[in-house]
């Protein structure tokens, strides 16, 4: 980034400043190590907070049938500077459907903004001891439901009859149901 403006470096600064804080909120597994990583709609929305840059993505492939090409991000600073990332190889080949390549290059973006704009996207398990790789995903708790109470109105309320010779019979209370 040769000829950096002191006002755009200085926005740069402040920009990668603010994306320590991104949230590990995926979790997935290699082998059987589980690690967290930030999903790449955390990555986005907090770039785009920043007023001073507009994101882009530039995708470079020969052909539309082309599986194999780069990709590159683009920062446009309010002043008009761009400030270019480098190229991010990316191979579609070995992606039998849509959705493949839809995750394919949903992992490109986030790994070239993560290394781009040195944001820690990933846990760093290389120097974790053997427990903390293996250790299994916290599973989710769910809520016992309580069953379903199933309340008739048709059928007449018994009170329980008093055994005292004073004390009155009181006769149920019937419930007429509604017709609609």
């Amino acid at each position: 980034m040769e000829n950096l403006a002191p006002e755009v470096a200085v926005d740069l600064i402040a920009l990668v400043n603010s994306l320590s804080d991104i949230p590990k909120s995926g979790r997935v597994s290699y082998g059987k190590t589980f690690f967290n990583y930030a999903l790449l709609d955390d990555i986005l929305s907090k770039v785009k907070l920043n007023q001073n840059f507009c994101l882009m993505f530039n995708p470079f492939f020969e052909t539309a049938e082309e599986n194999v090409g780069f990709l590159q991000a683009v920062l446009y600073h309010k002043s008009g500077f761009k400030i270019e990332s480098p190229s991010y190889y990316v191979n579609l080949s070995a992606c039998k459907t849509i959705q493949e390549k839809g995750a394919r290059l949903t992992y490109a973006k986030r790994y070239l903004l993560s290394t781009w704009l040195a944001i820690a996207a990933d846990d760093d398990i290389d120097g974790a001891d053997e427990k903390a790789q293996i250790e299994p995903p916290v599973p989710v708790q769910k809520k016992p439901q309580l069953p379903e109470k199933n309340i008739s109105t048709s059928a007449p309320v018994q009170q329980k009859k008093e055994t005292s010779a004073s004390a009155p019979v009181q006769k149920p209370t019937e419930q007429k149901e509604e017709q609609s």
